[in-house]
């Protein structure tokens, strides 16, 4: 929490394409930690690359790996993630279920 603003946003890939959720805030970020906690079983998030865009903005391009925890099924898939500073702090955090869509949402290509 003390990387987060108090205001931060947290759109998460798999929920916001789903439900359309976005969570707001260190109460919000802690739902939505339970959140994922009740569908997976294992989940990890696996950085393969960083890129600083402008001064505020850092894109992390990488994978989600898990094991849902009902259904025990494996998912490995694209991920990517873009976090927006604010007074040195990460203000919004905005992920893609893909590399293609969170390049162009910061206005780069493959």
């Amino acid at each position: 929490m003390e990387f987060l603003t108090p205001d931060c946003q947290w759109r998460p890939a798999m929920l916001a394409e789903v439900e359309g959720a976005e969570f707001q805030g260190h109460a919000g970020l802690n739902a939505y930690v339970e959140a994922t906690a009740d569908t997976w079983e294992e989940f990890r998030i696996v950085p393969d690359e960083f890129r600083a865009v402008g001064e505020d903005r850092v894109l992390v391009l990488g994978r989600i790996q898990g094991r849902g925890r009902g259904s025990g099924v494996q998912v490995e898939r694209l991920w990517a993630v873009v976090h927006s500073f604010r007074a040195g702090k990460i203000a919004r955090v905005h992920a893609f279920l893909g590399h293609a869509d969170a390049l162009e949402a910061v206005g780069l290509e493959e």
